[in-house]
């Protein structure tokens, strides 16, 4: 435990240590002297009676007034720019703590009551979440991508909560008969589908968005597997899948690619399982599914 916080320690020092030496060089790259030739020219011209004196020296005081616009528009964006080594190194930090953080609640899980078994991951998800509420996006992509992170771990969160509720806390309590598995994955998927919705709300933000569709499908899929067979399932998750794929040929809402993808493993799935339990049938839907998406492809 130990050595890990030095790793930890010694990893946020070499993000700080990049990101300062990225700034100062190109704060020293900004502030570099542009060529005299214009000026060189200019005097040429005022030699040659080409133009006056007076239209030199408005020339002179554009440029420079024009280069030190740049100048501090580079300087600004040097400075709020996080070097792309310092990120990472920042995410597999913060990687290493959640390892960290998993381990030693894991140790203890047994032993903590419901209370705590539903608490630890929700205080998660509320982190998450205000932690990414709290960073302008509109500053800098590298916060931009690091609120995605923050929320894609507060929707991980709520999505664990929502499972041990379903597992621990109504296990003594028959829920139409549904058995412990699909309670958990309806419980996880769908609180993560709902919070990745309201985070997402069309907006250009991709890890929202795939846990949004993946929980939706997740959600519904293990729903329908409670009082039909599988090859239902894959009906219904044929079905998901193909609207999903729909919506991303009319692309609507943002990273069609995205809802593309989804939808065809949705297609993919659906027609697998049934395939496992309708022979004919899905192995019909299957080659149906390959061949629209090879055209669509």
């Amino acid at each position: 435990m130990f050595l890990g916080g030095v790793e930890i320690i010694a990893i946020i020092g070499v993000v700080v240590w990049l990101t300062r030496r990225s700034r100062s060089k190109k704060a020293e790259s900004s502030s570099a002297p542009e060529s005299d030739v214009v000026y060189a020219w200019l005097r040429r011209w005022q030699s040659a009676d080409l133009i006056s004196d007076e239209e030199v020296a408005a020339i002179i005081s554009f440029e420079e007034a024009a280069r030190h616009d740049a100048a501090s528009t580079s300087t600004s964006d040097a400075e709020r720019k996080m070097p792309l080594v310092a990120e990472a190194l920042g995410y597999l930090g913060g990687a290493f703590a959640v390892v960290g953080v998993i381990l030693l609640v894991a140790r203890y899980w047994p032993d903590l009551a419901t209370g705590w078994r539903i608490g630890i991951p929700a205080a998660v998800a509320v982190a998450g979440v205000a932690g990414g509420a709290l960073l302008d996006e509109q500053i800098d992509d590298a916060l931009r991508r690091l609120r995605w992170t923050l929320w894609l771990v507060g929707t991980a969160g709520i999505g664990t909560a929502g499972g041990v509720a379903m597992y621990d806390a109504l296990a003594p309590i028959p829920v139409y008969g549904w058995s412990d598995g699909h309670r958990v994955v309806f419980g996880s998927a769908s609180l993560a589908a709902v919070l990745s919705g309201v985070l997402w709300a069309g907006r250009p933000r991709p890890l929202q968005q795939t846990t949004f569709l993946v929980g939706v499908i997740f959600a519904v899929g293990s729903a329908t597997n409670e009082w039909w067979d599988i090859s239902v399932v894959g009906a219904v998750t044929l079905l998901l899948g193909a609207t999903t794929l729909f919506i991303a040929q009319r692309e609507i809402g943002t990273y069609p690619v995205i809802t593309a993808v989804i939808g065809a493993g949705a297609m993919v799935a659906g027609s697998l399982m049934m395939l496992d339990q309708m022979a004919t049938a899905g192995a019909l839907l299957l080659v149906v599914t390959s061949m629209v998406l090879i055209r669509l492809g």
